[in-house]
């Protein structure tokens, strides 16, 4: 099949769970289940986020694409000495969220009720830049060998905010049948 149009992520989704519906027989069903992650929640002094000014509204030019949306964005600098810098840019609370999940490997959920886009700077090692975060408890003392740098957990307390190891719902995909061998054409 060629496609004669770019497609959205929500199409190629739906397209990928009708292909596996006809050629596996794929039956499936969603339940929200309890996974162990974080929630990010407003600290005791309160948010110390500043919200952007800029209007993050309408378009830029992407060459060889034409006029797409314009985006906030999210970016880590590297420094020297080790350090990371995480900078966000009229990001929202959603695009840090699934940052720190990412940094973490653990998900994490949104409980600030913060709305709005922010501009803010997260200084963290590169060890929790690595994902390797996940297997190092909240206020746990550093490997003594580990690089330069502020944990994940200390750098969002400077935002105003906390992140609370918790269990956290999340959308479960189960599988109710599918066949091993796929249908012919």
């Amino acid at each position: 099949m060629t496609l004669w149009r770019p497609i959205t992520t929500q199409q190629a989704s739906e397209m990928l769970q009708t292909l596996l519906a006809e050629r596996f027989q794929l039956q499936i069903h969603h339940e929200q289940r309890d996974f162990p992650g974080y929630a990010l929640v407003v600290g005791a002094g309160g948010l110390k986020l500043f919200q952007s000014v800029e209007d993050t509204s309408g378009t830029m030019e992407m060459p060889g694409v034409g006029q797409i949306p314009r985006q906030p964005i999210l970016r880590s600098e590297f420094r020297p000495g080790g350090a990371t810098r995480l900078i966000g840019e009229h990001a929202t609370m959603a695009r840090l969220v699934g940052q720190l999940s990412i940094m973490l490997g653990s998900p994490v959920v949104d409980l600030t009720n913060a709305p709005g886009n922010y501009d803010f700077v997260l200084e963290v090692s590169q060890e929790d830049m690595r994902n390797g975060h996940a297997l190092r408890i909240e206020g746990a003392p550093a490997n003594q060998e580990s690089t330069p740098g502020v944990s994940i957990f200390s750098s969002i307390q400077n935002l105003g905010l906390k992140l609370k190891a918790q269990k956290v719902p999340l959308d479960a995909i189960v599988v109710d049948q599918a066949e091993k061998v796929p249908v012919g054409n």
